[in-house]
């Protein structure tokens, strides 16, 4: 199973990560929160989940990247929107 990666959407970070997401079943735990590893930046997801986020490897991060240029090749250009 291939893991899910979520580019950070703080216009000051933008990288991408990997998120673990799992059900939430202690009252304990905190869920719906997903932070950034690289900027702590914050999202609100489902309440009825836990999340942990790990940052990729830089070879991960830079096939990521690879991968997300052959998908969207125009993105950065907003001219062409």
């Amino acid at each position: 199973m291939r893991p899910f990666i979520k580019r950070c959407p703080s216009l000051i970070c933008g990288r991408p990560f990997q998120i673990n997401r799992f059900s939430k079943r202690l009252d304990t735990m905190q869920g719906g929160v997903l932070t950034c590893p690289h900027c702590g930046f914050v999202i609100q997801g489902d309440g009825n989940s836990i999340f942990l986020a790990h940052a990729l490897s830089l070879q991960e991060e830079a096939e990521f990247e690879e991968e997300q240029a052959r998908i969207q090749p125009d993105v950065g250009d907003v001219n062409k929107r």
